[in-house]
């Protein structure tokens, strides 16, 4: 777990959680199945380098656990993974 600076976590071998905390951190997993997890949204702007989802490949996955994690006016998540990406962007309704 990452603490409230810039951090660089990574992974090993194994199945890892990396939770970066406060501040823009960089998270790399590692091999096999890991997990990102995200607690609340003032965590930061991380960025994970190595998400792998694919039938042969590990199957990394994205936790958002945090009860307020809604998206505000104005606040854009960008998840990418190779060439795709996928944008939610906030709004006042």
């Amino acid at each position: 777990m990452g603490g409230s600076n810039n951090d660089t976590l990574s992974g090993g071998g194994g199945e890892d959680t990396l939770i970066g905390g406060l501040g823009s951190d960089t998270l790399t997993g590692g091999a096999n199945n890991d997990i990102f997890k995200f607690i609340t949204p003032s965590d930061g702007a991380d960025t994970i380098t190595d998400f792998s989802k694919g039938l042969f490949a590990a199957n990394d996955l994205i936790q958002i656990v945090g009860p307020n994690f809604g998206l505000v006016a104005g606040q854009l998540i960008t998840l990418r993974t190779g060439s795709s990406s996928v944008q939610s962007v906030g709004t006042n309704a």
